[in-house]
């Protein structure tokens, strides 16, 4: 016997009314009629109450003598206990239970009395799951591509923990002036756009939407420049020099790593003498944006130094690139 304990009387809790026999030719005790279900596909949602009514047509109870008293329920074969029924008339009898996972599809409606032997009204297939949970912490990336910036923008996002059991969709949403552009995605915290172009230095709205048949909602609106999600390639071409005349200084010039120089970048530098693992790094605050190279100072003469470059985009200091690879320099000697 089924035992829906903690049920919810909730004004929310959803109503099934299995319509049965209204439209059906005549019964016979024999036979039972058949009925319709609204709606015939129910999708519950675990944790809260769910009511059904079984009613039986005005003939069918002339020809069998089937009344209320009659009617019991069923998920799958096991019976649900009669102190979940509600009477409602002579030929109408509700059952609310939680909806749990416990629960098994189909729910059936049957009737038997002396004459009548053990028989189904009607029975409904019904699926069980949770609404979506609101999509957190969306971040976006673009990232370069041959010399260029991608058309692409991928996005993540925090689904929550909960399992919503349901097929559940995900779509990216991106829209500026009057322009709107989607992407439905398979995967449950990720997803991309493929713009064609890019569009940069515009202001752009970016959500990501969650549905299923029982609800759907919103990620809060990230608003950004696409540019700020940009993650570039490292420096191009990263050289270091010695001067005879600085034997403490090493010279480190390297290129843009896109083919629009226009795009302004910061740098970073970072180097290490050879055979240890410490870093020291120059601050990007003490590399000028629009210049391409940079001398080390205060170095140690006559040692060899391996020395990387990154960068990142000036205005919204997201995403750095790699570091570029370790390109090795030995300072002159101290004369």
């Amino acid at each position: 016997v089924v035992n829906p304990s903690r049920m919810d009387p909730s004004p929310k809790a959803l109503s099934l009314v299995l319509l049965l026999c209204s439209l059906c030719a005549p019964c016979s005790p024999a036979e039972f009629c058949c009925g319709t279900v609204v709606p015939e596909s129910p999708v519950l949602e675990l944790g809260k109450t769910f009511t059904a009514t079984c009613v039986l047509s005005e003939h069918g109870h002339q020809q069998t003598g089937a009344t209320a008293d009659d009617i019991y329920w069923e998920f799958a074969n096991v019976t649900v206990d009669r102190k979940y029924y509600t009477k409602i008339n002579e030929s109408a009898v509700s059952v609310t239970v939680n909806v749990t996972q416990d629960l098994r599809s189909p729910l059936k409606c049957n009737v038997a009395t002396r004459v009548l032997p053990r028989k189904n009204v009607h029975g409904i297939f019904f699926t069980v799951g949770y609404p979506p949970e609101k999509p957190n912490n969306l971040s976006c990336i673009v990232v370069q591509s041959g010399t260029n910036i991608s058309s692409k923008m991928s996005c993540k996002w925090d689904r929550g923990a909960r399992d919503p059991l349901l097929e559940t969709t995900y779509i990216i949403h991106a829209s500026f002036f009057n322009k709107h552009f989607s992407g439905t995605s398979t995967d449950k915290n990720h997803g991309e756009l493929d713009f064609g172009v890019l569009p940069i230095y515009v202001i752009m709205n970016i959500s990501v939407e969650v549905a299923n048949k029982l609800g759907r909602i919103s990620s809060d609106i990230l608003t950004r420049d696409p540019l700020d999600f940009l993650k570039v390639n490292p420096p191009k071409d990263v050289t270091v020099s010695c001067e005879e005349a600085f034997p403490m200084a090493l010279m480190v010039k390297w290129e843009h790593p896109l083919v629009s120089p226009e795009i302004p970048l910061l740098y970073n530098i970072r180097f290490s003498a050879a055979g240890t693992n410490v870093w020291s790094e120059i601050s990007p605050d003490d590399i000028p944006s629009e210049i391409s190279s940079f001398r080390l100072q205060n170095l140690k003469p006559n040692t060899v130094y391996a020395v990387q470059v990154r960068c990142m985009y000036f205005e919204s200091k997201m995403y750095w690139s790699d570091w570029s690879e370790s390109v090795m320099e030995k300072t002159p000697e101290d004369s």
